[in-house]
């Protein structure tokens, strides 16, 4: 029995050694074999969005035959074996697809404003928020604290013979 449990967990550790490192090299969606190629495939694909409508990032988009996502990445491996650069590749695509096919906005021309902006309002609303509460702050402060005011020693003595009087 020992010796079954033995060659049992030998077969399974020896499948898990071996197909460690091919994991590692090849991406799930490509068919390249090269473990440098697969890599750029990889970083290409997180670089553009799958057009079927679903919005998510190429490489990870799991529709089932998806009919944008497959050719897509038919296309960056035949580019990626014809030699092409990860950049003219990137390029290829948004020449037929516009800049929507893109995972993040440029960071040059009127698309940096879509990597400013955020800052820019989180910074204007640290502001206003700072500005209102300072000013709130001042009002609280500004207000004058109610004095006691001196009561004529008359005035005293009158009242205090009237509420001895009712007393009674």
């Amino acid at each position: 029995m020992r010796l079954l449990a033995a060659g049992i967990l030998a077969v399974a550790l020896h499948g898990v050694l071996w197909s460690v490192p091919g994991a590692v090299a090849q991406s799930a969606k490509t068919q390249i074999e090269d473990p440098v190629l697969a890599t750029r495939f990889n970083a290409i694909s997180d670089r553009l969005v799958c057009r079927c409508g679903c919005n998510m990032i190429l490489r990870v988009c799991n529709h089932f035959e998806c009919p944008s996502a497959v050719p897509m990445r038919a296309s960056i491996d035949e580019q990626l074996l014809t030699g092409n650069d990860d950049d003219t590749i990137v390029q290829s695509f948004v020449d037929e697809y516009g800049m929507v096919v893109l995972s993040a906005p440029p960071t040059s021309g009127v698309n940096l404003a879509a990597w400013v902006m955020p800052g820019f309002a989180i910074l204007v609303g640290f502001f206003l928020v700072f500005y209102f509460v300072s000013d709130w702050l001042a009002k609280r402060k500004a207000k004058p604290a109610a004095r006691k005011q001196a009561i004529d020693p008359l005035a005293a003595a009158r009242i205090e013979d009237e509420l001895k009087s009712m007393e009674l």
